[in-house]
């Protein structure tokens, strides 16, 4: 049955209704009154004059409030296609087509997670040391990043500022050096590479702090962190996979409580990473992959392994070839890194009175579409804030460090780390995948604290 043209609220009736599947964004839901109770529902909207609502035995809601409908079906079969569509959707592959008020209420669900997933910060547990102990940290992790990378952090919030309000995105173009990305891809991309610097900076603390015991379990963490992503996901898994089969329960447990913290650590850039090489995904897919990382237990942990592949396998076999070397990688992301430079500081560099007239110039085009399309006028009063702050040259510093942060051998280093996210993302999930399938680890695992007691996922 076809999604609905319009998302409808879902007000009360949990009671009546039990979860049959879930995903970060949206569940699909039984009835559990049988015919009666769906006969009573029907004479309910007649009654209220809403005829044209259907009644089903299965529904699609979104996972946050405020609940909305989104599909409604008689059979298994019917509710799973709808399903299906929305995946698709989501993972920014072409398929049936999605109502655009579905399309707005799995939109508001992201933000929403989004914003949930960075007030969390590092997760609800925290990191916590080789024996479970927690390990302060601040919600945003800055309280264990170095002066640089905190001052390099405030420099692309500034910059992030200016490249919007000046919609530098819509002046590039994609091309051989940047792998076919389009203005916006760019544009993330060198915001991608700085939340790289701070993963590095951040695991900098977690390595000094965290890996000092010298053990099985801190060891196999240790190679986890070495491993190269060049093979692709495939090579990490199995390598995590016999790092996990060489430890004792002991050992095993300690392991899985790092990698908890680290596999929390990497979600929301791993999520944006994602989003920047899936085509079309509405940045959907960053929060779907981070609520998956941020969320996972052990015990789902084989599950995930396979969303995970599923969605690298969605990548272009193109974009996965840079992903896995790491010198044309780097070289993306100074290409990138000077194409922004060039748009924003040619803006700069004007003179005075070449910035007064080229702002008038935007401000005059923004101006003409706001009484179109009301919402840009948002956009002219960031843009006006904007052109104010290049006529004093206001930011223009800290644009520049940005820029010298992405250029040269700091490329390479910035490469280096985002392919050790990856390695990470891949790694730590198999490793807890792996250990989470042996009942003496999941024993020893449960009386750690702050780790929780899985249930075991091996077969009898």
């Amino acid at each position: 049955m076809p999604l609905l043209q319009q998302s409808r609220e879902v007000k009360g009736g949990k009671v009546a209704w039990s979860q049959v599947a879930s995903e970060p964004l949206f569940e699909i839901q039984e009835y559990r009154l049988g015919g009666l109770g769906k006969a009573a529902r029907g004479l309910k909207h007649t009654i209220k004059g809403n005829k044209e609502i259907e009644v089903g035995s299965f529904r699609i809601v979104t996972s946050a409030p405020p609940l909305a409908e989104l599909a409604v079906a008689d059979s298994r079969d019917d509710i799973d296609a709808d399903a299906d569509a929305l995946r698709l959707y989501v993972a920014g592959i072409p398929g049936p087509e999605v109502p655009l008020l579905v399309k707005q209420a799995l939109t508001a669900v992201a933000e929403q997670l989004r914003d949930t997933a960075s007030a969390r910060g590092a997760g609800e547990d925290g990191p916590t040391d080789s024996e479970g102990n927690a390990v302060a940290l601040s919600d945003s992790s800055r309280e264990h990043l170095d002066k640089m990378c905190l001052l390099l952090l405030d420099s692309s919030d500034r910059l992030r500022y200016v490249v919007h309000a000046l919609k530098v995105a819509a002046s590039l173009s994609a091309d051989v050096a940047t792998a076919g990305l389009g203005g916006e891809e760019i544009v993330e991309l060198l915001f991608v590479a700085v939340d790289a610097l701070a993963w590095s900076s951040w695991l900098t603390w977690f390595s000094a702090n965290l890996l000092t015991e010298n053990s099985a379990g801190t060891g196999a963490v240790r190679g986890i962190l070495t491993m190269s992503f060049a093979g692709g996901p495939d090579g990490v898994m199995a390598q995590a996979g016999a790092l996990a089969a060489q430890l004792s329960a002991d050992q095993a447990a300690i392991a899985m409580r790092l990698c908890n913290s680290l596999k929390k650590r990497v979600a929301s850039l791993v999520g944006n990473l994602a989003s920047l090489f899936t085509p079309e995904d509405a940045s959907i897919m960053s929060v779907v992959v981070t609520e998956l990382l941020i969320r996972l237990t052990p015990s789902d942990c084989g599950g995930a392994l396979a969303k995970l592949a599923g969605w690298y396998g969605k990548i272009s076999m193109e974009r996965r070839r840079v992903l896995q070397d790491q010198g044309h990688l780097a070289g993306l992301i100074r290409a990138g890194g000077a194409l922004v430079e060039r748009t924003v500081m040619s803006e700069y560099n004007r003179t005075s009175t070449g910035k007064l007239m080229h702002g008038a110039k935007r401000h005059g085009v923004l101006a003409a579409g706001s009484v179109v399309f009301p919402p840009l006028m948002l956009v002219n009063v960031a843009h006006l804030g904007a052109s104010a702050a290049l006529q004093v040259n206001y930011g223009k510093e800290s644009c520049e460090r940005v820029f010298e942060a992405l250029q040269g051998d700091k490329a390479d280093a910035i490469a280096a780390g985002l392919q050790q996210v990856l390695a990470v993302s891949f790694g730590v999930v198999a490793l807890l995948d792996a250990c989470s399938k042996r009942d003496d680890v999941m024993a020893v695992a449960g009386t750690i604290p702050g780790m929780p007691s899985f249930p075991s996922t091996k077969k009898a």
